[in-house]
């Protein structure tokens, strides 16, 4: 695998650059995107950026709106448009609030296929804006209308990229495959930049263990697989364990989960932390003795690469996500989810292993992590802004 790498060029020697990230949902709603964004928008301001988040005034994925129009977090300029969205897709009802935004910024940024690509192809081609779409798992998070999916890619999103000129980031090798199988004629505008977050305040993690708790940190939704998790884990008998579920509930998935929950008389050993602040992080990584993830589809892991830079020992189901960040020397943490007695015993191995066999398998974790650190995403995103000419206004 090779990571193309524009050299950066002269963007902090010039007036602040002004990037306008486009996504779906931001916080306070939690997710892998959300935090992506998050991450890399705060990154760029610390490198001298001026940076403005576009995204809805409610949440896709739940009843909550009416959220203020603008706002200011972290440092981040906030806006929040009116529309209408599902946890599938979005419509802003306000398309010339985008277009008043893309013309007052030097880039356009998109993080979501389903949310404001038109407005965004309209308004960046009106203003001579250059154009960034990030695919963050594209339209194929979950495994449901295949078919329909690769419909859509090949007769509306991809022509949509093409037409708009957008230059591509693919942040995992199964995005980049994923896109090129249904929109090969996009390969020489698209660039493959590995996802990253903050690593430092995880690396440096003390980690305080409590005896047998296994942790799942990630949304409550279909995708992520959880009643696959809770099957596996009521199979290991001959362990004191407990199950500690933290994330943000679609509501539909939670009663499937408690019900799987219910079915195999683990209530007693299960517990819910739902929408945990971001802070409190580090706090449920330390006291995990072994981290799970059976998501069945993801575009990069973040959980999962959190969970490596904390040194936590873990499972993860295996899907081109998940392999390609822990690399082929921890292919070992590589589970079948869908066969539990096989799952169980790997959970139960970590659960009865050495102290020097946990601390070898976190110290493996934290290395493989070290490639994932937001300052070298910032560096390869701010090197493309310069190859497709972005200067800041005035210049």
């Amino acid at each position: 695998m090779t990571t193309s790498t524009p050299a950066e060029g002269s963007i902090r020697s010039a007036a602040p650059l002004r990037v306008l990230h486009i996504c779906r949902r931001y916080y306070p709603f939690v997710g892998g995107t959300q935090k992506y964004v998050h991450d890399l928008a705060v990154s760029q301001v610390e490198a001298g950026c001026r940076v403005t988040i576009l995204t809805l005034d409610r949440d896709t994925a739940g009843p909550r709106r009416g959220l203020p129009g603008r706002e200011t977090l972290d440092g981040l300029d906030v806006v929040r448009v009116p529309g209408w969205g599902t946890p599938q897709v979005a419509i802003p009802y306000r398309p010339d609030r985008i277009w008043r935004e893309i013309a007052r910024h030097d880039v356009v940024h998109l993080h979501d296929a389903r949310f404001a690509m038109v407005s965004c192809l309209i308004g960046g081609v009106a203003a001579r804006r250059p154009r960034v779409f990030h695919t963050h798992g594209l339209i194929f998070h979950s495994g449901g209308a295949v078919r329909l999916k690769r419909l859509a890619m090949r007769l509306y999103f991809g022509p949509l990229l093409r037409l708009g000129r957008f230059r591509v980031v693919a942040d995992s090798d199964s995005d980049r495959a994923l896109l090129l199988r249904d929109a090969p004629y996009l390969a020489k505008v698209t660039s493959l930049y590995l996802n990253a977050i903050p690593l430092k305040p995880l690396l440096s993690l003390d980690r305080d263990p409590v005896p047998g708790r296994v942790v799942s940190i990630g949304r409550i939704v279909p995708n992520k697989a959880l009643p696959d998790l809770v099957r596996a884990m009521s199979r290991i008998h001959d362990v004191e364990w407990s199950l500690v579920i933290a994330g943000t509930p679609d509501p539909e998935e939670l009663a499937r989960v408690e019900a799987r929950v219910d079915d195999l008389r683990v209530r007693d050993r299960v517990t819910y932390i739902f929408g945990f602040p971001e802070e409190e992080l580090p706090r449920l990584l330390s006291s995990a003795a072994v981290a799970a993830f059976p998501s069945k589809g993801e575009g990069f892991g973040i959980a999962l690469l959190e969970a490596m830079a904390a040194g936590v020992p873990l499972i993860a189901r295996r899907i081109p996500a998940h392999g390609q960040l822990l690399g082929s020397g921890l292919a070992a943490q590589l589970v079948d989810f869908d066969e539990p007695e096989a799952a169980a015993g790997s959970i139960r191995s970590l659960l009865q292993a050495s102290k020097a066999d946990l601390d070898h398998i976190s110290a493996q974790l934290r290395a493989q992590a070290l490639n994932y650190d937001i300052d070298r995403l910032r560096g390869q995103i701010e090197g493309l802004y310069v190859e497709r000419g972005v200067r800041p206004h005035g210049k």
